[in-house]
């Protein structure tokens, strides 16, 4: 049976049709740069399609409202941005 045929079935590739659900701020509070040794906090970037790490080395994706923790699948946004050299508060 399709979701055609049954429109409670939904596709399983996340196109829907439907916007994926925002992130909470909370939940972003949770979140912290599986790359970097000191795990700095992760903002949401303007288009609100990647998370940015503390250090501006890295852009982790977003993908159907899921954030991809994975060095792997992440934007190497400045390759010579170093953790260790950021001012702690």
């Amino acid at each position: 049976m399709t979701a055609q045929e049954n429109p409670e079935i939904q596709p399983a590739d996340g196109m829907s049709g439907a916007a994926p659900q925002p992130l909470d701020p909370w939940f972003l509070d949770l979140l912290a740069c599986p790359s970097c040794p000191e795990h700095l906090s992760l903002t949401l970037n303007a288009a609100q399609d990647a998370l940015h790490c503390g250090c501006g080395r890295y852009a982790f994706p977003i993908r159907d409202g899921i954030p991809i923790l994975l060095t792997d699948e992440a934007e190497l946004l400045d390759p010579i941005a170093e953790p260790g050299q950021l001012k702690k508060p």
